[in-house]
């Protein structure tokens, strides 16, 4: 497949699919982790909680250490509300899936070109595929938490999965060699989309609410 002059719309729509997916798994990676320590520092610090009922937090310095606690806690219960926490994991969740989906078509696609032959009918699946990528990708919305280290750890991970199989800006390559990938080498692009689990709902979140406590934040190659 190499230098073929339809390589270029095919490895950009590959590349474009795997990275949203992986982006989208890092952003609900980060947005559980949010949740996660929102919610335990407004069990801990609620009042009737054992934590809280501690002769420790009756000292000078529990009593500054708790106040500490208590804010960080209350600011972070706005910020769970406020930012819809439970939202964007189901929102990233949905993303993931539906990307996740698509970039196992696409490498299915390549698979075939590749073990196959280039075609009109497998053209025509990938140009199928291609207009769902456009209309996906012209569907996301920003997400506060795909900070720009976020998307380069995607790209950064995106680039050694290409690597790993063989895919290039030119086209597939075997990997002992070096050489346009033939019917023999291709099995592992297929075997990858064997391999990648699918993608799981993200599990619903209760949103945390601020009076609880009485005391009282895309991408193609070479553009993010």
């Amino acid at each position: 497949m190499a230098n073929n002059p339809r390589w270029p719309v095919r490895y950009k729509a590959f590349y474009d699919a795997y990275y949203q997916e992986l982006l989208a798994a890092l952003v609900i990676g980060r947005w559980q982790r949010i949740d996660l320590v929102v919610n335990l520092l407004v069990a801990l610090t609620t009042t009737g909680s054992t934590i809280s009922g501690l002769a420790y937090w009756s000292s000078a310095s529990g009593k500054a250490i708790w106040a500490v606690l208590a804010t960080t806690a209350s600011l972070g219960a706005i910020f769970h509300s406020t930012a819809r926490v439970g939202s964007h994991l189901q929102q990233q969740g949905e993303r993931r899936r539906e990307f996740s989906h698509l970039r196992g078509k696409l490498q299915f696609i390549l698979f075939k070109m590749t073990s196959d032959g280039d075609s009109e009918a497998l053209q025509a699946e990938f140009e199928e595929l291609l207009a769902k990528l456009v209309d996906l990708t012209s569907e996301l919305e920003p997400d506060i938490a795909a900070t720009l280290s976020l998307r380069e750890a995607a790209q950064a991970d995106l680039k050694a999965i290409l690597t790993s199989l063989g895919v290039t800006t030119k086209g597939i390559v075997d990997e002992t060699d070096q050489v346009p990938a033939t019917a023999q080498s291709a099995p592992k692009l297929i075997e990858t989309v064997a391999e990648v689990p699918a993608a799981q709902p993200a599990a619903p979140t209760a949103e945390v609410k601020s009076d609880e406590h009485p005391n009282f934040t895309a991408g193609s190659p070479g553009a993010d």
